[in-house]
């Protein structure tokens, strides 16, 4: 080493240094998208707090599965004993509730100055105005006259002892 000229010594040191950095150091992951940083990677590499988390959500799922499967068949037996005994009523009630899908309901509305309405009687007062406001739009044009006595003609008339709670039904 001490035939060598000042270039080749640093470059020898500087190799020797490299690979000590390497074996020490490891070399960092780098994000595969753009925008990911180190702490992210971190993050999202599995700790065991996370996999017992995973498998609890997985008993949980497996259990909820099991209940599922239960309900559904206490529920086929009920059928079966229905329809021998010709309930025929409770038989399709039955069907109805393994069947139906679930559909949430929309009960708050907003009114036109943007507040929240969730009183019945005022959603179905801004129901109505809303309605009433589509319809004088209509009214005024002179090509929409035929439309709205063509649905005068063919809707049924309104009964006094009619429900008016259609917004509510189930």
């Amino acid at each position: 080493m001490e035939n060598r000229d000042l270039d080749s010594k640093v470059a020898v040191i500087n190799e020797i240094i490299n690979k000590a950095v390497e074996t020490v150091i490891p070399i960092a992951e780098q994000p595969t998208r753009k925008g990911i940083s180190a702490k992210t990677l971190r993050v999202k590499e599995p700790s065991e707090i996370m996999e017992k988390y995973r498998k609890m959500c997985n008993a949980v799922r497996t259990l909820a599965r099991k209940d599922k499967q239960n309900w559904i068949e206490k529920q086929c037996s009920n059928i079966e004993q229905f329809a021998g005994e010709y309930k025929t009523r409770e038989v399709y009630k039955l069907i109805k509730s393994i069947n139906r899908k679930w559909q949430p309901r929309q009960t708050a509305i907003k009114n036109k100055d943007g507040k929240i309405l969730m009183n019945r009687e005022e959603t179905k007062e801004r129901w109505t105005e809303y309605c009433r406001d589509l319809y004088s739009e209509t009214e005024t044009d002179p090509k929409n006259k035929d439309l709205l006595n063509e649905l005068e003609m063919i809707s049924p008339p309104m009964r006094v002892d009619e429900d008016d709670d259609i917004l509510y039904e189930d």
